[in-house]
């Protein structure tokens, strides 16, 4: 598992330049379908030369201390409460699902989520 707190840098500079959904979309499918690491700084450069409309700068946002230091406590700020792990699903009833489950599991509580 990686770790993706660069990840998350980056999904913050696309947020703020434009491109956000379609930066998403690329890391998803180079994570889950292509099996790149998404917490290597390359891996990520090269996933958003090809995702983004532009790239200026974003070597250095990825380097930034301040902005980095920021992203913890933005991200504790905006999380639901009880989030603790990605995915985070909610089921219509209000249901929660946080953090990777075996695929029995996920049975279950769609099973249950969905009554």
């Amino acid at each position: 598992m990686p770790n993706t707190l660069l990840a998350h840098r980056l999904v913050d500079f696309a947020r703020e330049r434009g491109g956000a959904a379609a930066l998403l979309e690329a890391l998803f499918s180079a994570y889950f379908n292509e099996g790149k690491d998404i917490g290597n700084r390359l891996s990520l450069l090269e996933i958003a030369g090809v995702s983004l409309p532009s790239t200026a700068g974003l070597p250095g946002w990825l380097e930034d201390e301040a902005a980095r230091a920021r992203l913890p406590h933005k991200a504790r700020r905006e999380a639901p409460a009880g989030l603790g792990g990605v995915p985070y699903l909610t089921a219509e009833g209000g249901e929660n699902l946080s953090g990777v489950s075996s695929v029995d599991y996920l049975h279950y509580w769609l099973g249950a989520a969905a009554g």
